[in-house]
């Protein structure tokens, strides 16, 4: 990142200098206002610290000419000054954040950080990633599958500069505008000398992949990153072999995977479409939420996100009416909302809505969210295709009750619908989950650190944990990448339920295997939610897998089956065939072969007609069409067909119509036995 000091106190700007190019920031300096305006007209800078003293003007003039002109460039002032009424009119001047003299260090770094996150709206997270490499500003520092890369500032500049822009073609001279200082002016071969070090340095570490392509005649760009492929039914991973800020996802979906977001801020549409598309999901933008009701059948989306803070528009309204709308009545609706108190979460879940997320948007959270509703989807419509009717039934779901149950109740609650492990250091936070869970129809299971949470998974699975983060000892993000490196424990979805409410917080507990992640203090309605979401999507996952073992089982059966049946169809003495809807055979086996003297192919490409003496040919079509339209399912008749060599054949022929399980005709079944060997005509001679 670039940024600008704009400040006359040389002391000042060189602490400054030499503290942000620590972190890795390429930084201009200049000493007055006119010098720091042309600065930002000629180059693009991220952050600008601008002191209010400045000889022949001050900040706050500089923010009023900086903001006159249109750029959004966040503005740090800093002061001696500590007077209230000074430092409103500077933020009221368009500064965005004031640091008194003399300078905290620490102070201004977490400023310049907060700063810099507020520019990206955290729609990108602080850490950056690209397959299993993990940019992280905030040390700063570059690792590779956990290696930590030794780079130069530059190296680090080009680097992060690729992956804030991931589709932006930058050329030589733009790349030295924004990562060089202004006042150095080196060669643009200097670029190619420094992109070919950092690509050695990538190899160097076992990145097989150049991250960075060459576009000749124009300049580089960052190279699409490599998605690595999960099995069908997917289980999450262990954490240690993904990206540090990579959440845990199942592989690209098909391209005929469709979402759409209905959003009036174009940049929120941008930036989830930019989330999603690596994932292999056709993303449909609408800015323009009057007219969804004529985009929906165009776009055809299996999930549709919705922003519930649109100023000019019912989001909670639309989503009643989808609910009762006989086609898209059960479309999969994932809300954006920025309030979360009861009576909002209340109001959301009753107008129909499957799942929110907070907003600001977080990355990690916003498609793990999206694509576990997809997964569940596709699953779901795996499990509705026709099975076979001699599969047997499948187990039910483990089901949690919303409402009175009478058998609940008469069995004095003593029914399990699921297993849950409730973890967290807080007796009253266990005390009041348990019962609104317990109330539910859930046996609950309660620790109250990490370590006993372990045990207590190992001595009996859960269905689900609710797992808080900062406890003593073993802390929340510890305990769930324990279990992604266990085989047994690693499909058992996590629920991270906690105070801190960071983006990067968040951002980390998927990172490391979370299935979703609830705010402190919480609402009973999303938590249940939420905890009934995670069991449906388990259930399906596991009727899907039950399915595929039954199917497998039957795919097995069948092929012994059908092994059978042409070992005792090509040993049959008696002629057999089969005739398909344009009369011809489909099958035949040897013996039919011999009795007429032709080929298995001679008999495939020829009618049958062509084998039966015309005067019996009215015969044979008029059993045949009866037989196909189910008038009579068998026939019996004497047919003279003729015999490969000029013979002919009085022969017995039994039809019999075969059909699939729904009565549809498959083909005619045809039984061929001459009916003696008299019957047979010699060749006629010449």
């Amino acid at each position: 990142m670039k940024i600008l000091i704009l400040d006359a106190d040389q002391f000042s700007s060189a602490l400054l200098t030499k503290t942000l190019s620590s972190y890795a920031y390429s930084v201009d300096v200049a000493t007055h206002q006119s010098a720091g305006l042309s600065l930002t007209k000629a180059y693009t800078y991220d952050l600008i610290i601008a002191a209010v003293t400045l000889p022949h003007g001050d900040g706050i003039e500089f923010c009023q000419h900086l903001r006159a002109q249109g750029k959004s460039t966040p503005v740090l002032l800093l002061t001696a000054e500590q007077t209230r009424d000074r430092m409103a009119g500077a933020l009221d001047a368009g500064a965005d954040d004031y640091v008194t003299k003399p300078l905290d260090l620490v102070e201004v770094m977490a400023r310049v950080r907060a700063l810099l996150r507020r520019k990206d709206l955290s729609l990108v997270p602080p850490a950056m990633t690209w397959g299993d490499l993990c940019l992280n500003p905030v040390v700063p520092e570059v690792t590779y599958r956990g290696h930590l890369l030794t780079l130069t500032p530059k190296e680090y500049g080009l680097l992060e500069l690729f992956l804030q822009n991931p589709q932006r073609v930058f050329s030589r001279s733009a790349i030295l505008d924004r990562i060089w200082p202004a006042d150095v002016s080196p060669m643009e071969g200097t670029v190619t000398n420094h992109i070919k070090e950092l690509r050695q340095k990538l190899k160097a570490v076992g990145m097989t992949t150049d991250l960075i392509e060459t576009v000749y005649g124009l300049g580089y760009r960052l190279n699409p990153p490599p998605l690595a492929l999960a099995p069908e039914l997917p289980s999450r991973s262990p954490a240690t072999a993904l990206p540090a800020t990579q959440p845990i996802m199942p592989a690209a979906f098909p391209q005929t995977t469709r979402v759409m977001i209905v959003d009036a801020d174009r940049a929120t549409l941008e930036a989830v479409h930019y989330l999603l598309c690596p994932w292999g999901i056709e993303v449909t933008r609408l800015h323009q939420p009057e007219t969804f009701w004529r985009v929906l059948p165009q776009a055809q989306p299996q999930l549709l996100i919705l922003n519930l803070e649109l100023l000019t528009f019912n989001s909670l309204h639309l989503c009643h009416q989808i609910r009762q709308d006989p086609v898209w009545g059960d479309l999969p609706i994932l809300a954006m909302t920025a309030h979360h108190d009861p009576e909002s979460v209340q109001r959301l879940f009753a107008s129909g809505v499957d799942d929110f997320v907070s907003q600001p948007l977080v990355g990690p959270e916003l498609v793990t969210r999206v694509i576990s509703r997809l997964e569940r989807v596709r699953w779901q419509q795996q499990l509705d295709r026709r099975l076979p009717t001699q599969l047997p039934p499948v187990p039910p779901p483990i089901t949690p009750v919303t409402g009175p149950n009478p058998v609940l109740e008469a069995a004095g609650k003593s029914a399990v619908y699921a297993n849950i492990l409730l973890v967290d250091d807080q007796p009253n936070n266990l005390r009041v989950l348990s019962a609104i869970l317990a109330g539910h129809g859930y046996k609950v299971r309660k620790a109250s650190n990490g370590e006993d949470a372990l045990e207590a998974i190992a001595s009996q699975p859960p269905n689900l944990i609710l797992l808080d983060i900062k406890m003593p000892g073993m802390n929340g993000y510890e305990v769930c990448a324990a279990l992604q490196t266990n085989v047994a424990t690693r499909t058992i979805p996590v629920l991270f339920l906690s105070a801190l409410d960071d983006p990067a917080d968040k951002m980390k507990a998927f990172t490391v295997g979370g299935a979703d992640y609830i705010t402190k203090p919480f609402q009973a309605e999303e938590v249940l939610a939420r905890i009934k979401y995670q069991l449906i999507l388990q259930q399906q996952q596991r009727q899907l897998t039950i399915r595929n073992e039954q199917l497998l089982t039957v795919r097995t059966a069948l092929q012994e089956s059908e092994a059978q049946f042409r070992h005792a169809f090509a040993a049959l003495t008696v002629g057999v065939g089969w005739v398909g809807s344009a009369d011809r055979w489909l099958k035949v086996n040897p013996a039919l072969c011999h009795r007429l003297g032709y080929s298995a192919t001679e008999l495939l490409t020829i009618p049958i007609t062509a084998i039966i003496e015309p005067v019996d040919q009215p015969l044979w079509q008029q059993q045949l069409q009866q037989i196909w339209q189910a008038t009579i399912l068998t026939s019996q008749l004497k047919l003279r067909w003729q015999v490969k060599g000029d013979r002919t054949a009085l022969v017995q022929v039994n039809l019999t119509l075969v059909q699939d399980s729904e009565q549809q005709p498959l083909y005619v079944l045809v039984q061929c036995q001459p009916l003696s060997d008299r019957h047979f005509s010699p060749p006629a001679s010449s």
